[in-house]
């Protein structure tokens, strides 16, 4: 009988079933798109294909919870992504280099790391308490004021890191400015929120350079800074495509609660917890799995070297996932962001030369997915893909590449009897606002199925 493995995190909880190891998956980032409501009917599906013990392949991994899933239930698994702060979480999450005592260590010794001396960003300290002041008295209008008038780096040719955002430097910002807090504060975060998060990243990279946590302590850490931006984010839906509007008077009780409620949240708090949960994760996975940058079109022929089944979650959409994760992706990187886009910043603070998918464009999305699934056929890969079917008369986003070019493809390559499709009992919510919601729209999940039997 299937053991029934949860999905718990803070951003909540919800069960699927598995018959491999003990254990949760962690949901470490809210994230667009999410397969947690429909894991174990993917995982049945893949049952289906590959045995315990078998390699599989999440080749969009995102957030990792699939990856987790496959893990728990026995599989060796490859977790690929365009972007690193993904990859991040998926070695963190799957356990890739896990050393008990490394990881015992790196616990005890992250209850001290805000409280280590960071000079750079001594000047917000003020700031900082002002700002604290106005969150314990639940003023808003206040907030949006002191936000107003902040010094950001962007905001000034004046400031001496002014072409280093505005210019495509790319330079690292470590030891130089509080980077975070210098681009973002004020709008995704808060002051105190941004300050810890500077803290805790460059404490971060300073044990790691003198070896003092090991690579997995470093991603598992990593990891836990991204689950506490997460929680902290303003945002109407807690990515970074677009800070709500804390910066301007726009007062309202909803928009005054929803400011205040964000900035009291503690990037420690979260942090500490969430890395807790991670070490706790990583120990309970089975051994075996890897992680790596890669686009899926192009993933290296010796990764296909026994692989089994191969599971696609490609965007679709023209909505890069870069731009709606492009702060994770700093924290990662920790070099200057280039946010000039012509003459002026760009609307969300977000790199104007992010990866860009070929999934999200009509001109290339059925390219990459032949060339992908060719890939896979000819090395003997059963490929499990997810496709959310836009109906007619839906207000969601437009498919770059159609259900009926993507079912094309799949029978072209694999042959009509290998494949099959399965409609799964979830659909997501509408991506717009409720005043341009579509009562009519009905966009069901399917997984395409392509088997080589």
């Amino acid at each position: 009988m299937d053991s029934l493995v949860t999905v718990a995190s803070d951003f909540g909880m919800h069960p699927i079933s598995g018959n491999g190891v003990e254990g949760e998956v962690f949901r470490p980032i809210q994230y667009l798109g999410s397969k947690v409501r429909v894991i174990d009917e993917i995982v049945k599906v893949t049952r289906k294909l590959a045995a315990p013990g078998d390699k599989v392949a999440d080749l969009f991994s995102g957030s990792s919870v699939v990856s987790q899933s496959f893990a728990l239930n026995n599989f060796r698994v490859t977790a690929t992504d365009t972007q690193r702060y993904a990859v991040t979480i998926a070695k963190a999450c799957l356990g890739v280099g896990f050393d008990s005592r490394q990881a015992s260590r790196l616990l005890k010794r992250s209850n001290h790391w805000l409280p280590m001396c960071f000079d750079i960003g001594s000047s917000w300290h003020p700031v900082s308490l002002t700002e604290r002041s106005l969150i314990d008295s639940a003023d808003a209008e206040g907030l949006r004021n002191l936000y107003s008038n902040m010094p950001l780096i962007w905001k000034s040719s004046t400031s001496p890191h002014y072409d280093s955002v505005t210019m495509g430097a790319g330079e690292s910002a470590f030891s130089k400015v509080p980077l975070v807090t210098s681009i973002y504060a004020g709008s995704y975060f808060g002051v105190q929120q941004a300050l810890e998060i500077d803290q805790i990243r460059h404490t971060i990279e300073e044990l790691h350079v003198a070896k003092e946590i090991d690579d997995w302590s470093r991603e598992a850490s990593l990891t836990a800074l991204f689950h506490a931006s997460s929680r902290a984010v303003h945002s109407a839906g807690k990515h970074f495509a677009q800070p709500m509007n804390a910066s301007r008077n726009e007062a309202s009780s909803f928009n005054d609660r929803r400011l205040i409620e964000d900035r009291s949240v503690s990037i420690q708090q979260c942090f500490q917890s969430a890395l807790a949960r991670i070490v706790a994760q990583a120990g309970c996975m089975p051994e075996g799995h890897t992680a790596f940058v890669a686009e899926a079109e192009n993933i290296p022929d010796d990764e296909m070297n026994g692989l089994r089944v191969a599971y696609l979650d490609p965007p679709y959409t023209a909505q890069q996932y870069s731009r709606f994760y492009h702060v994770l992706e700093t924290i990662e990187t920790y070099t200057f962001p280039h946010l000039l886009d012509g003459n002026k910043i760009t609307q969300g603070l977000y790199p104007r030369d992010r990866y860009k998918s070929a999934f999200s464009s009509k001109s290339r999305a059925g390219v990459s997915m032949s060339k992908l699934l060719t890939k896979l056929n000819a090395n003997s890969v059963c490929a499990v893909i997810s496709y959310s079917r836009s109906e007619s008369g839906s207000n969601g986003n437009d498919r770059m590449i159609s259900f009926e070019a993507l079912y094309e493809l799949c029978t072209s390559i694999y042959q009509s009897g290998n494949v099959k499709l399965v409609e799964l009992g979830h659909s997501y919510r509408q991506f717009n606002s409720s005043t341009l919601a579509n009562a009519k729209r009905n966009d069901p999940e399917l997984l395409v199925v392509c088997s080589t039997d």
